[in-house]
C-alpha cells in the first residue's frame, strides 16, 4: 500500500502540482496505530524539507483510506 503526499499551488492564471509517492512496509501495515501515524508525519517531514516549505504555514487535508469502526465523529478504531 502507498500514499501520496502534494503540495498544490493555485493561483488566478497559474495550477502547480508537487507529488510524491511513499510506501508502507508490512510491519508498519500489521502495527500499531501509532507506528503507522509516526511514519505519515516523518514522510511529510520530509517532503516539506525536500521542496523547502517547512518554516511556511500550510493547509493540511488528510484523507484515509484505511479500514477502521467509526466511534464518534471524529473518532475511529483501526481494525
Amino acid at each position: 500500500t502507498n500514499f501520496r503526499v502534494l503540495l498544490i499551488t493555485i493561483e488566478v492564471d497559474y495550477f502547480h502540482m508537487e507529488i510524491e509517492v511513499f510506501g508502507f512496509p508490512e510491519s508498519i501495515l500489521l502495527g500499531s496505530g501509532t507506528q503507522l501515524f509516526d511514519l505519515i508525519a516523518e514522510c511529510l517531514a520530509n517532503f516539506m524539507v525536500r521542496l523547502n516549505v517547512k518554516d511556511l504555514l500550510l493547509t493540511l487535508e488528510f484523507t484515509f483510506s484505511f479500514h477502521c469502526k467509526q466511534e464518534e465523529l471524529a473518532y475511529a478504531i483501526l481494525t
